[in-house]
């Protein structure tokens, strides 16, 4: 169990820590719903004026391999379409700062925009740590697990110490009735044993 315990802590270690091979930190993912869909060089053209945004997908770029899945899952071949029937999502990154003016003027745009549709956003960091949340908390239960075990097994050995000494106790008291000389008793077995008389 504690070996269980210190392989979830390790692997959840690699994960929060690995490069995934871009960054998520300060990007708002919009989801893009019909009409919006359409008009994303649109919103792109007049978000991107705003100083508090850093920048927004769109451009055809040559990348790295990256994990867009799970880390449970192997990096497979992925295909970028820029078609406005396949842009699900916009990202955009955002500076850091004065985020929460950025996302003011994100909304305004957006309702300015597409007043049928409501802005639906997240965090991509957020939603990354989202995805290994059920891995934590099996370390959590594990850990949990693994520290009331250890608990038991070591009120088990005290119990099993307990018993062999009052047992033990019993023997010297029973053969020192009997006549047993003190140090015959405490020799007996070859076994040395410590006996505290009141």
């Amino acid at each position: 169990m504690m070996i269980g315990m210190f392989v979830v802590y390790r692997q959840l270690d690699f994960i929060k820590h690995r490069d995934v091979g871009y960054n998520k930190e300060q990007v708002v993912k919009i989801f893009m719903r019909a009409e919006s869909q359409k008009q994303y060089q649109t919103l792109k053209s007049k978000l991107l004026p705003d100083s508090g945004i850093l920048g927004i997908t769109g451009t055809r770029a040559r990348m790295p391999y990256f994990h867009f899945h799970s880390f449970m899952n192997r990096i497979e071949p992925l295909v970028l379409q820029l078609g406005p029937e396949a842009l699900k999502h916009m990202l955009i990154r955002v500076r850091p700062g004065n985020i929460p003016a950025t996302l003011n003027f994100i909304k305004e745009t957006w309702a300015d925009l597409f007043p049928a549709y409501p802005f639906e956003y997240k965090f991509l960091d957020e939603e990354f740590h989202r995805r290994y949340r059920n891995i934590e908390r099996t370390g959590a239960l594990l850990s949990a697990f693994t520290i009331l075990a250890a608990v038991i097994a070591c009120l088990g050995l005290f119990g099993l110490a307990s018993f062999m000494v009052e047992q033990r106790t019993r023997e010297i008291g029973i053969r020192k009735v009997l006549g047993s000389s003190a140090a015959k008793t405490l020799l007996d077995n070859g076994h040395w044993s410590l006996v505290i008389c009141h």
